[in-house]
């Protein structure tokens, strides 16, 4: 009777120590996958944040003083709507603020309209309100499917007149994120 308890007792020892160790290697190989799945998804967005850089780099007058303030996390894009209503009003708000001091800067350059300074902030103007346009006819309609990626990009740099300005690029990438499909500006400052 002992020796069958004894025996009982070493059955279920073993049978605790199987099982934790199964429970323990489905652990091990939960937290690899994690670990790797985590991994991808940072390359990946590494990936996706050199891409957005070298796009921008490409298309500035002086790629050499670019100066990176932030990278967004990419966000979700849909067929008809690339950002949200709030994102909307807060752009509205700053191109708003842009426009007024591009106001007191008109008034003090009003002698000098035709100056290299004032045309490139003529320029980034009508961009950014062509931009800000084209988000406030989108939210119209319906949001749509998801078809892809929106990352923004917070960069500070200098025009052709050398003059110090901070604006944010749009990039749209795919849903793999590995092709930009559009991309625009909005001056901020």
């Amino acid at each position: 009777m002992i020796h069958e308890k004894e025996l009982k007792r070493s059955v279920a020892r073993k049978c605790l120590w199987g099982g934790l160790s199964i429970f323990a290697v489905f652990i091990l190989v939960v937290a690899v996958i994690f670990i790797i799945a985590k991994q991808t998804c940072s390359l990946k967005k590494t990936e996706t944040e050199k891409t957005a850089i070298k796009a921008l780099q490409l298309r500035l007058g002086n790629p050499e003083v670019l100066k990176i303030l932030d990278i967004s996390a990419p966000d979700s894009v849909f067929l008809n709507r690339i950002c949200p209503e709030y994102e909307v009003i807060e752009l509205s708000e700053k191109f708003l603020e842009y426009s007024m001091n591009l106001m007191k800067d008109s008034q003090s350059e009003l002698r000098d309209l035709e100056s290299v300074a004032y045309r490139c902030k003529m320029d980034r103007y009508a961009e950014s309100s062509n931009t800000l346009n084209t988000l406030n006819n989108m939210l119209e309609k319906s949001e749509g499917e998801h078809c892809g990626w929106r990352v923004k990009v917070k960069y500070q740099t200098k025009d052709d007149s050398e003059t110090s300005y901070t604006a944010e690029s749009w990039f749209i990438f795919d849903k793999e994120k590995k092709h930009i499909l559009n991309s625009f500006d909005i001056s901020l400052l």
